[in-house]
């Protein structure tokens, strides 16, 4: 799979990585890609506030992509009043959090669903109830035009179990099999293109003319304020 602009055709997504930052920026990928009206966040691993933290430092801020973000949190029972995170009373209150979902797809739009951690969400049910919650909310979120993401750590299930999690979604993506998104060639790039482009990416030279632009720009910037500065200084 070279990009994620088709990621609403599948539905239903396992995604898999080594790192919990490639899990972080293939989701940011996603919304960036994709036509997201809103995102709704499920945390299992992580309360709300960690998922922002984290979605900072991972360069990865998915509630900067879109007007409209609901965190769903089903770990740590709190009782603040954000108006944009709904707490349910324990990890497998799946009533609160399908509700959740249903009414937050419905106000917003055509959106994402992230469940943050499979192995951390599976972990506080049995398996089967778990699996048939999973297959039931799949088919409901696709036929409302939006699509579930389940991201997972690479690896982390026994064969039978990653087999059953395989056939209850509608696609496993690998991050290794997604090609580099940075254009090649800056100047023949879309404008698409160009917003995929992350300062790290400049930095590292995979951009090189970028960098070298933005050098440049520096040091007029810097010649200017020293002209500026003696001109001002003479008068």
């Amino acid at each position: 799979m070279e990009s994620f602009e088709d990621i609403f055709t599948h539905g239903s997504v396992l995604l898999c990585g080594h790192k919990e930052k490639d899990l972080y920026e293939a989701v940011y990928q996603v919304c960036l890609n994709a036509p997201v009206e809103g995102v709704i966040w499920v945390c299992y691993k992580h309360p709300p506030d960690t998922v922002r933290a984290l979605q900072s430092r991972y360069d990865s801020k998915v509630y900067k992509l879109t007007d409209d973000m609901l965190f769903i949190d089903m770990i740590s029972d709190g009782t603040d009043s954000s108006s944009d995170v709904i707490h349910c009373s324990d990890p497998t209150d799946y009533d609160c959090m399908l509700r959740s979902i249903y009414n937050a797809i419905g106000e917003f739009g055509r959106c994402v669903i992230v469940f943050d951690d499979m192995k951390e969400a599976m972990s506080h049910d049995m398996f089967g109830r778990f699996v048939k919650m999973l297959r039931g909310v799949n088919n409901d979120i696709q036929r409302m035009a939006s699509v579930s993401i389940y991201l997972a750590r690479s690896g982390i299930f026994d064969p039978p179990t990653e087999k059953i999690l395989e056939i209850s979604v509608n696609a496993v993506i690998e991050l290794e099999d997604i090609k580099e998104t940075v254009p090649e060639n800056v100047f023949s790039a879309s404008w698409g293109d160009l917003t995929r482009i992350r300062w790290r990416d400049v930095f590292s030279l995979n951009v090189p003319v970028l960098y070298l632009l933005i050098m440049a720009l520096c040091v007029t910037n810097v010649i200017l304020a020293i002209t500026l500065s003696v001109v001002i200084s003479r008068s």
